[in-house]
């Protein structure tokens, strides 16, 4: 058996092992979702667990440049939410796999490869990060419980039309710099997947004093949010297509400095999409998809695994 992979002490190392996790999850969650064909995919093992990777080589590509576009705004410290967003054929989200890397160390470039210091009573450590006790927990361990949660989740969404596509988006910190340059891997999504600040007493609208957009970009598609202090005549907006209308929770995962959030936001254009999709492929609904339709409208209550 392999020796248990602990959590690893520099900042590069920890975003290599986020990386990793999330290129292996993109493959599973297109996979469990039935966004291509099951024979398109092969089962394989990672981190002691089943999970699934494309053998389409162009798919496979794509998906290992945007992680490394990812990558970098990570190093930089730019992002707040990273999601998988599953679109319908008409470009409508219906489901966004999120994952809630705010609470990843800070730390300055030059100091990536060196270990992360806790700060103390003499000052920040190299990761600028508070005087906290770093508990030592099996990352494998904390993954695998991710694709164990992942690979129930069909049981509690509704199921997708058929000839959805997907993108990787990101939403950036408050104080972040757009990622604007030459070549461009990022692009601003719709303004439905964008937040925005509104100044109390005025409207939303071009040009109304105080409002200020969220960056929200894709990898072709993306999303930004802010997680600072906010101002106390200030209030976010969402946009109409952020949050869904239903979330499930998947897992937290805490091992070292690796802690981050992950849950499933439904879209309420879901419906909508069965309903067209039925109607292109001159399809009507049966007793049995409408009872199935009913179950996933319940409640879900999340055990963590």
């Amino acid at each position: 058996m392999a020796p248990r992979q602990k959590p690893d002490a520099s900042y590069a190392s920890l975003l290599q092992n986020f990386t990793d996790f999330l290129t292996v999850a993109i493959h599973t969650i297109l996979a469990h979702r039935n966004v291509y064909p099951p024979e398109s995919f092969i089962t394989t093992r990672k981190y002691n667990h089943p999970v699934y990777q494309s053998r389409h080589p162009e798919l496979c590509s794509w998906i290992t440049s945007a992680v490394d576009a990812l990558k970098t705004e990570l190093l930089l410290g730019h992002v707040s939410k990273v999601a998988i967003v599953i679109m319908s054929p008409y470009s409508d989200p219906l489901e966004r796999f999120v994952f809630d890397c705010k609470n990843f160390p800070f730390v300055q470039k030059g100091n990536y490869y060196l270990p992360l210091v806790r700060g103390g009573e003499e000052g920040p450590g190299v990761g600028g990060v508070p005087d906290i006790k770093v508990i030592n927990v099996d990352m494998e361990e904390q993954f695998r419980g991710v694709f164990a949660r992942l690979s129930t989740c069909n049981a509690s969404l509704k199921a997708l039309p058929e000839e959805c596509s997907f993108t990787v988006a990101l939403e950036l910190r408050e104080s972040a710099v757009p990622p604007i340059r030459h070549p461009q891997p990022w692009m601003p999504t719709e303004p439905d997947l964008q937040q925005q600040r509104v100044s109390s007493g005025s409207s939303p609208g071009a040009g109304s004093p105080g409002m200020e957009e969220f960056e929200e970009l894709e990898r072709f598609g993306g999303s930004g949010d802010g997680d600072g202090d906010e101002d106390d005549n200030e209030e976010e907006k969402i946009g109409g297509k952020l949050g869904g209308v239903r979330t499930v929770p998947v897992r937290t995962v805490g091992a070292g400095e690796m802690r981050f959030e992950m849950w499933i936001e439904e879209g309420g254009g879901k419906d909508e999409a069965l309903r067209m999709d039925r109607e292109d492929r001159g399809l009507e609904s049966t007793q049995e998809e409408e009872e199935a339709d009913d179950y996933s409208d319940q409640d879900v209550t999340d055990s963590e695994l």
